[in-house]
């Protein structure tokens, strides 16, 4: 389970990293804090923004499981004391 965990950290933070280098390089110091926020001032069929929407898709999806696992167990662990 740690080897599944670690490569899903690790696939999250590239997802990250690609879409945030994309992001500077798109609007280089006019990013704002939420970058996809910014690219709704540009057109929505620019590959950048594509790219960058879909890396924060894909991180989202994989850091949500990563999220639950834990308070899963954490729930069942306090369950089984009751």
């Amino acid at each position: 389970m740690k080897k599944v965990a670690a490569t899903s950290l690790a696939s999250c933070f590239s997802l990250y990293f690609l879409a945030s280098l994309f992001g500077y390089s798109t609007f280089y110091n006019y990013v704002q804090s939420e970058l996809l926020m910014t690219y709704n001032h540009t057109d929505p069929s620019n590959v950048l923004t594509l790219i960058v929407r879909a890396c924060v898709i894909i991180g989202v999806i994989l850091t949500l499981p990563i999220v639950h696992f834990p308070a899963r167990r954490a729930v069942i662990f306090l369950v089984r004391l009751l």
